[in-house]
């Protein structure tokens, strides 16, 4: 037999409120034009689980046991360097045969995914204190204080070493094909160090060593170039100087020198190049320089101090969920587009970066006859239109209608009212069950509820009603113990219909 096409959800909702006026299952089969069958099975579904949605399909069964499940669970979580293979030989001494690709798949299922490890510094319980003691004493400083301060360190860049990971599209069995290799060396075949020093308004200078690093290399370098990169970026009086507690910067003849020169030195936990927000200036670097594939030491040198030059001389910031509100009078645009203007200018005021992936606009024009406007271009990019767009969690669609952001919020509300059957058969105290109704669906149905529910139609309403409804079912069918959580949302319906009547008539 053919597959027949799923009923849409209005037509199913529309079998359920004709059941509740009191239709019976043929008069309501012939009124939609659907079988008396599949109106019967929809109310029937409709009384057990209070949705006309589609649940959760059990698809194929699992081959690891709940048991299996939590003990490849637990051995990882006990040594995360356990490999798959290692547990694909456990579950076959248990009884279970499985692939790698199972284990992968149901651990991903319980939230672990498996990751390279991240390389971080050996830290001794006095590092660990000291690291908590910096960040608690600066965690409150004003981001002045910290735009006043240039930071320093040192690093290595090997001509053919790893300096950045490299992916490659290929075909299977053409992994050692050349286009798709990097060639290595013995020794990364010759390194440079470099000493390099930046700000919030941008790069300073970066010096190659040339020689061995000591003490008095070090302070010979700071001495050349520490205050003409001060001066180039234009630092304010009383600056700060911030350098790790490698021992050459720590040497009691650096201090002095320090001190004899005023400069005003950031103490610094040890153990900590990682705090140093350097380390992604030289990341940048480094990958830079490898995609020009420097071919010897001198070629390196001299990429490695253009690419530093090109480094922006701003710091790179985000601003998210932004949004101009402009209005068109009589086709005139102008002062809509003045107001982009002065975005587009406090952007680069602020050493703000907008986002031209995700910046969309939205026109909302009523009119039976709607003239073509001309595209909206920000910083020499043109931004897409769109009939709808998610703000703060919020769709807000073209037509000033709520119907995406109502279905959007009743199907999430009901996938988590699965959750909550499942707690239920689990025997949860009732607290312990409204609490979870309270964190986990109702803020999902109240989510920016002020802005919608007084412009939701009539069926919306009855939909946010049943998918309420539904919860006391879900917890006990004996009595209403979520009568404070049902009722928020059937008093706002009451609330914001009166208000929105009140706004009509005055």
């Amino acid at each position: 037999m053919a597959k027949t096409k799923e009923l849409s959800k209005d037509t199913r909702n529309k079998i359920v409120d004709l059941h509740q006026a009191g239709k019976t299952e043929s008069a309501i089969g012939k009124q939609l034009g659907v079988k008396k069958s599949t109106v019967g099975a929809i109310i029937r579904k409709w009384k057990t689980y209070k949705t006309t949605d589609n649940l959760p399909q059990s698809g194929a069964p699992c081959k690891i046991s709940p048991r299996g499940v939590k003990m490849i669970t637990r051995t990882v979580s006990k040594n995360p360097r356990t490999t798959r293979g290692d547990l694909v030989n456990d579950l076959q001494r248990a009884g279970t045969k499985v692939t790698k690709a199972t284990i992968s798949n149901t651990l991903r299922r319980q939230g672990l995914k498996s990751c390279s490890a991240r390389r971080v510094p050996l830290l001794k319980p006095v590092h660990v204190r000291a690291r908590l003691k910096f960040a608690r004493e600066l965690l409150d400083d004003p981001e002045e204080d910290w735009e006043n301060v240039i930071w320093s360190d040192e690093t290595k860049i090997e001509l053919f070493g790893k300096n950045s990971t490299c992916r490659v599209w290929r075909r299977k069995n053409a992994e050692l094909h050349p286009k798709n290799t990097i060639p290595t060396v013995k020794h990364g075949g010759g390194k440079i160090m470099l000493w390099g020093c930046f700000s919030v308004k941008g790069p300073g200078r970066l010096i190659r060593v040339k020689e061995r690093m000591n003490g008095a290399m070090y302070r010979e370098i700071s001495s050349k170039n520490l205050l003409p990169s001060a001066r180039a970026l234009k630092m304010k009086r009383g600056w700060v100087f911030q350098h790790d507690n490698d021992p050459k910067h720590t040497a009691r003849a650096t201090k002095e020198w320090l001190h004899k020169k005023h400069f005003k030195v950031l103490e610094w936990p040890s153990q900590s190049p990682d705090l140093n927000p350097i380390e992604n200036l030289w990341r940048e670097l480094k990958i830079r320089v490898a995609q020009r594939q420097p071919q010897n030491i001198t070629a390196l040198e001299e990429i490695c101090m253009e690419e530093w030059a090109k480094l922006p001389a701003t710091l790179l910031k985000f601003a998210d969920d932004t949004t101009v509100i402009g209005l068109i009078q009589d086709g005139d645009e102008s002062a809509y587009r003045q107001e982009i203007e002065q975005l587009a200018a406090w952007y680069s005021l602020n050493n703000l970066e907008l986002n031209m992936l995700k910046t969309v606009e939205m026109i909302v024009d009523f009119r039976r006859n709607t003239p073509a406007l001309p595209p909206l271009t920000i910083m020499n990019s043109t931004v897409p239109t769109v009939e709808s767009f998610r703000f703060l969690g919020t769709t807000i669609s073209q037509d000033l209608k709520w119907d995406t952001h109502i279905d959007a919020i009743i199907k999430k509300a009901q996938q988590r009212l699965y959750f909550l059957r499942q707690l239920r058969k689990f025997n949860l105290p009732q607290e312990l069950l409204t609490q979870f109704y309270s964190a986990v669906i109702e803020s999902v149905l109240c989510t920016s509820i002020t802005v919608w529910f007084g412009s939701a139609t009539k069926s919306d309403i009855r939909r946010l009603q049943r998918t309420a409804g539904a919860v006391d079912s879900s917890i006990t069918p004996d009595q209403t113990i979520i009568s404070s959580s049902e009722g928020s949302i059937i008093t706002l319906t009451c609330t914001y219909h009166q208000s929105a009547d009140n706004l009509h008539w005055y």
